[in-house]
């Protein structure tokens, strides 16, 4: 918990270092990045032919904290992450290939103007 807690105070630091413009232009990279990864993603799953499905388990272990000026033995946490396969239909997953490869090929050609508009709206000074 702690480490996520870091992870994501360290992530949100940075993030607020951005420019206007920079995060302008990583929102429209984002979308074009999770199409890439829809893309591979069905891609990976018609070769295969299944799909993967992530399941979390906890982990549970002991482990030593401390608390105040003690040092005592704890039961901790850890999330477990497993990948088990699943069935799906070819046909609607070569669609849904289709469709995220128009989605990106639309993404690509606006990007320019996306990323002039985030110029114009933020010029750097």
């Amino acid at each position: 918990m702690y480490r996520a807690f870091v992870l994501t105070t360290g992530l949100l630091a940075l993030a607020a270092c951005d420019t206007p413009r920079e995060q302008c232009e990583a929102n429209i990279d984002g979308n074009i990045k999770a199409l890439k990864q829809a893309i591979a993603d069905s891609e990976a799953n018609l070769a295969r032919g299944y799909g993967l499905q992530t399941e979390i388990e906890p982990n549970f272990y002991y482990g030593l904290c401390v608390g105040g000026d003690r040092i005592e033995t704890c039961l901790k946490q850890d999330l477990k992450r497993k990948s088990k396969p699943v069935a799906i239909d070819l046909d609607e997953e070569r669609r849904k290939l289709a469709s995220a490869k128009a989605r990106l090929a639309q993404e690509e050609r606006a990007r320019s103007a996306a990323l002039a508009q985030c110029a114009a709206q933020y010029p750097e000074t």
